[in-house]
């Protein structure tokens, strides 16, 4: 194709540039489909992290607790001890006792909380990838849309200079005058 300046060269570009447009659009569109599902694939990379970081650091705060909690009933034990309580007493056991139990169920609502933030985190991990999925389809609808329309358009000016005169020009109307009146068949002055 050479593109003069005929009426067939300029219906030529067209159809090139509207074949070009829609093959434009259709890489544009999938660079911005991958561009998405890159996005919001990191973003569930990072909520996979924080899951496995939640984790890990409920199970240090547990282990935190746990010591200070050791060191607080022996404290306890130590406190009988100097206000001249037998720490064997009954009394003294039972204080202990439920002492440590409290701790334990601290320490159980410490990982509970953990697995809590890492399951959120998991869930929001499987958004982004739901999201880069959709990304990609969406991205596939837009690009193959872009190259249909533009093959369309090109198709469109095809048809519609084959259906016209192809370039040629017309041989000019004859006029005729009657009763004064001069013009074209068809039209009116």
């Amino acid at each position: 194709m050479c593109f003069g300046n005929t009426p067939q060269a300029q219906m030529e570009f067209g159809i090139a540039s509207n074949i070009a447009g829609g093959i434009f659009g259709y890489n544009q569109a999938q660079a911005q489909g991958a561009a998405e599902a890159n996005y919001y694939n990191y973003l569930a990379n990072q909520a996979l992290m924080e899951t496995k970081s939640a984790v890990e650091s409920g199970q240090q705060q547990a282990i935190t607790f746990g010591r200070q909690a050791q060191q607080f009933r022996q404290s306890q034990i130590a406190s009988f001890a100097g206000h001249g309580v037998d720490p064997q007493s009954f009394s003294a056991i039972n204080v202990v006792a439920d002492t440590a139990k409290r701790q334990a169920l601290d320490e159980q609502m410490i990982m509970y909380n953990a697995n809590l933030r890492a399951v959120s985190a998991l869930n929001q991990s499987s958004i982004y990838r739901s999201a880069a999925a959709n990304a990609q389809s969406a991205a596939k609808v837009k690009a193959m849309t872009s190259l249909l329309g533009g093959a369309f358009q090109a198709a469109n000016l095809w048809n519609m200079w084959r259906q016209t005169s192809r370039g040629q020009t017309a041989p000019p109307y004859p006029s005729y005058t009657a009763g004064g009146i001069s013009g074209i068949p068809g039209q009116w002055p």
